[in-house]
């Protein structure tokens, strides 16, 4: 038994797969949905401020003009 609870203290190599459902867990996902769609928290998503500056600043030093694919917009696609 202690070798099995060891196990779990041992540090994954980076980017290893996982056999977690820890993203499937309902109160895990409930809280996670609830981070991401709170104005006020930068928990899980910057705060609106923060992102209209952020957009404003990339837009002054890599205008739309001049982006060789003019029909691609800045966007947030997904958390990391």
């Amino acid at each position: 038994m202690i070798r099995q609870l060891s196990g779990f203290f041992t540090k994954p190599q980076i980017y290893a797969s996982s056999t977690g459902e820890f993203w499937n867990d309902t109160h895990i996902s409930k809280g996670m949905l609830a981070a991401h769609l709170n104005p006020q928290e930068d928990a899980a998503t910057r705060k609106h401020e923060f992102l209209d500056r952020s957009v404003q600043w990339i837009s002054k030093i890599a205008p739309p003009a001049q982006i060789r694919f003019r029909h691609l917009s800045l966007l947030k696609s997904k958390c990391v």
